[in-house]
């Protein structure tokens, strides 16, 4: 594991760097958790820079009641790097990697694709003329995924640092007529294991979609990044949430139980000594990773963590 105690933001970004690229779990952010959106953003963008691939384009996501409130933001936003995007075809499946031992999550997301450069200006674009940025809108997903399993309790800053706790996009289908507004638009299901844990219906590409483009290129013009086109983004979660983190604990709860293997094999965490005595534990962390985030996601429209 890998764990330091630093305020320097350049060392702070090749931690969280040197983690990613070697797969190592961090036990808890590398140092002092940055106080400030700008601090954050800073590290992000070192981290960026020293990432061995090209942007693809970019993640948004809304932050939590608490980091609304201390920060007077909505959202954040994280790069998507070229190597972690894949494009699919209706009814094809993608496999994409996350970090074992770290946070792990799956959302359902419109990703949209910019058909234009982008102003490189803050001001107040109309509805219209961020739809006129988009050359095309998809089915898609976002991977969210880093090695450190708390990097959405430490909260806004964490993430944003974090390369937005971003791990890959997935591009689907072309949703065809995004432009127009209709009562059932676009019809969202997360399953795992043919069980649905999570849907959500989207009337309008004008709703958060075109919110999060809205933010997203206010926010590049200020930090001076420019978004070409052909960029992708990955506009927040309409369906989803850290439910991969539960999948895979059955999963080797599985093998262990069928292949009787030691349990110094596997990553379970020390919280029994036998199969049916860590199975009593899961249906508690479904409760606070399906249950709970998909009752917040009913009494609000914010985005995802």
């Amino acid at each position: 594991m890998i764990m330091v105690s630093v305020t320097n933001n350049d060392v702070i970004s090749k931690c969280l760097v040197d983690a990613r690229l070697s797969a190592t779990p961090l036990p808890d952010f590398p140092g002092q958790v940055p106080e400030t959106l700008k601090q954050a953003y800073a590290i992000q963008a070192a981290s960026i820079a020293r990432w061995p691939d090209k942007l693809a384009g970019w993640k948004v996501a809304g932050m939590s009641a608490v980091d609304r409130q201390r920060f007077s933001a909505t959202r954040l936003a994280g790069p998507v790097f070229r190597s972690s995007v894949r494009r699919i075809e209706s009814g094809s499946r993608a496999t994409m990697p996350v970090y074992e031992g770290g946070f792990a999550a799956i959302e359902a997301e419109v990703v949209l694709e910019l058909g234009c450069d982008v102003p490189h200006v803050e001001r107040d674009f109309t509805d219209e003329e961020l739809a006129d940025l988009i050359s095309a809108a998809y089915c898609g997903a976002e991977i969210a995924s880093s090695p450190m399993a708390v990097v959405n309790q430490r909260g806004a800053t964490s993430v944003i640092a974090d390369l937005g706790n971003n791990k890959g996009v997935i591009v689907g289908p072309e949703i065809p007529g995004w432009r127009a507004k209709a009562p059932n638009l676009l019809s969202v299901e997360v399953t795992v294991d043919d069980q649905v844990v999570g849907s959500a219906t989207l009337e309008s590409i004008a709703s958060a979609p075109l919110q999060a483009l809205r933010f997203l290129v206010n926010h590049c013009a200020r930090h001076d990044i420019m978004l070409p086109a052909g960029i992708l983004v990955s506009s927040g979660l309409i369906a989803g949430q850290s439910l991969m983190a539960v999948l895979l604990a059955f999963v080797v709860l599985y093998e262990q139980a069928k292949l009787g293997m030691e349990e110094t094999e596997h990553l379970l965490p020390h919280i029994a000594s036998s199969f049916w005595g860590g199975l009593l534990v899961y249906p508690l962390l479904i409760g606070l990773l399906v249950w709970l985030p998909l009752s917040r996601m009913r009494r609000a429209s914010g985005g995802t963590e």
